[in-house]
């Protein structure tokens, strides 16, 4: 039996392309009502200002490293300081790939501790330690906002060329939530997720371009778009509020960068030092306990900085003040010292480069 029903028709072009149009209008003023309303309800979400350091630069592996050649002030509210970073992307001089017969060489990585934020070249801890043994050379390749997991990257693409007799680690315990997230102070950055019995990089290479750029600048505009980013890949800068912490990840970053450095015929060892807050300390104290698990070389400065370690920070910065610098120094040199001169002589082989 025959139907009366006309038969359906597709849509036409025209008029399927005007239902979109209207519909991403309708999207578009929606978002627009919804941050209108949540700026107005919701100040509290207002997305941080991101401020950027001029001698930094982007970088595909590491998330960002210190920008070769740079020279200039570094102004803070309370100081300016001068910093030179050498083509070889440290603040230091620039070296050979060995060390000069007679003289030992130490490589030192950290976040801004071990930078000297705040502080001149020569007022550093590093520095201060090559002018108390003039046949020691401490190549300083710490980058501000560094975790373990890019210093560990860093240590195998670059550091280890320096052929060192000793690697120190400067380690504080937020560097226990920057191994956590693939984003850290407002920048992506790689991060080691735990796979099997080893660990597995991901978020390499890290995004960026200029697509990108243009939409992190929409999301840091954005209260809402800030939100849900800040829940999901960013949920805090707060060392004690953030959802967890990568204990296991920390702890296989620390024995893999003793495990490469002992490869290549240097000593590692873990600096630890005392925080002003009873929180971050007891987090020091499970810290330690890892860095003993794993019989980690361990250089603990809280004997020589506890009890005056709030007057040895800058209030404004919370780092060290060139006195801290000095305290610390005095605190390392004779162990230094002593593991320098044990140190084994450097193994045959070349130093091993990651997989890009």
């Amino acid at each position: 039996m025959s139907s009366d029903r006309p038969a359906s028709k597709a849509a036409p072009i025209g008029s399927r392309r005007f239902a979109l149009a209207v519909s991403a209008v309708v999207f578009v003023v929606a978002g627009g009502l919804a941050e209108l309303s949540i700026r107005l309800l919701r100040p509290e979400w207002r997305p941080p200002p991101v401020r950027g350091l001029p001698f930094l630069r982007p970088d595909s592996w590491l998330g960002w490293r210190l920008r070769e050649g740079w020279q200039g002030p570094f102004t803070l509210p309370h100081r300016t300081t001068q910093v030179a970073i050498s083509e070889q992307g440290l603040r230091d001089e620039s070296y050979t790939p060995y060390p000069a017969p007679g003289r030992r060489r130490v490589l030192l990585l950290g976040d801004s501790f071990a930078w000297g934020f705040g502080v001149e070249k020569q007022e550093m801890f590093e520095k201060l330690l090559e002018d108390r043994f003039p046949d020691l050379d401490v190549v300083n390749e710490a980058v501000p906002g560094y975790g373990t997991d890019q210093e560990l990257l860093l240590l195998e693409e670059q550091g280890l060329g320096f052929h060192p007799d000793l690697v120190l680690l400067l380690f504080h315990p937020n560097d226990l939530l920057n191994n956590t997230w693939p984003r850290q102070y407002g920048y992506p950055k790689p991060v080691f997720r735990i796979d099997g019995s080893g660990l597995r990089l991901e978020n390499v290479p890290v995004p960026g371009g200029w697509l990108y750029e243009l939409g992190m600048r929409t999301l840091r505009r954005s209260f809402i778009l800030h939100e849900i980013w800040k829940r999901t890949m960013e949920p805090t800068q707060d060392l004690h509020a953030s959802p967890r912490l990568a204990w296991d990840v920390t702890e296989r970053l620390l024995v893999r960068m003793r495990d490469t450095s002992m490869k290549n015929g240097a000593k590692f060892a873990v600096i630890t030092f005392p925080w002003v807050d009873d929180a971050t300390n007891r987090l020091l104290v499970r810290v330690r306990e890892m860095i003993d698990r794993n019989g980690l070389t361990h250089i603990d400065l809280g004997p020589a900085l506890s009890g005056r370690i709030a007057a040895l920070l800058d209030p404004a910065t919370q780092h060290w003040t060139p006195e801290g610098h000095r305290a610390v120094a005095d605190a390392l040199a004779p162990v230094i010292s002593e593991l320098v001169k044990t140190a084994r002589e450097p193994a045959s082989g070349a130093v091993p480069k990651p997989a890009r």
